[in-house]
């Protein structure tokens, strides 16, 4: 036998059947990501209201709403999903907060995967997994697409704040945090 075929073989394929090879495979990952634009986009913070983060984002123009979560902390939601959009926003708030660091959390085709950041630089993956363990119901029901933005109460936009009077409100914070300390 000269050749490497199987003897009989193209006899079991039916004739109607045809076959399509993509011709662009970037859309494959050999880790299982995929490069579709995430339908949603989250940046966890540590900060303890609504108010400062939605001012921090102000100051550096990114466009995001902002809402506290109980137990977590104060979450921006990407407005600007597309490309290196998300990675933006948490790079810049990190990077802002310096010293804490900033979980950037997206849903892209029902998979959810989380990034830690700090100082403006991209670190390890989180297991997604332990996000959604006792976090609270809107941010729960914001990554798993049960709920939608306007199902959380307390959003603040981020654009509501011109850059001065977000800059005075962080004033205002650190003189109060200082006093206390």
């Amino acid at each position: 036998m000269t050749s490497g075929a199987v003897p009989g073989a193209a006899d079991e394929l039916p004739d109607d059947v045809s076959f399509e090879i993509p011709d662009d495979l970037s859309g494959l990952s050999m880790f299982g990501e995929t490069t579709s634009k995430p339908t949603v986009a989250l940046v966890l913070t540590q900060v303890a209201g609504a108010d400062p983060l939605a001012a921090v984002c102000a100051v550096a123009k990114l466009e995001v709403d902002v809402f506290f979560a109980q137990g977590v902390g104060a979450v921006a939601v990407c407005r600007d999903l597309d490309g290196d959009g998300p990675a933006q926003v948490a790079a810049g708030i990190s990077q802002l907060i310096s010293g804490v660091p900033a979980i950037l959390v997206e849903r892209r085709e029902n998979q959810i995967t989380a990034t830690r950041w700090l100082d403006g630089e991209r670190g390890d993956d989180v297991p997604a997994g332990l996000l959604l363990d006792g976090a609270p119901d809107d941010l729960e029901g914001l990554l798993l697409g049960t709920h939608t933005l306007a199902d959380v109460k307390g959003v603040l936009q981020a654009g509501q704040y011109s850059r001065l009077k977000a800059a005075r409100l962080l004033t205002s914070l650190a003189r109060k945090a200082r006093k206390k300390s």
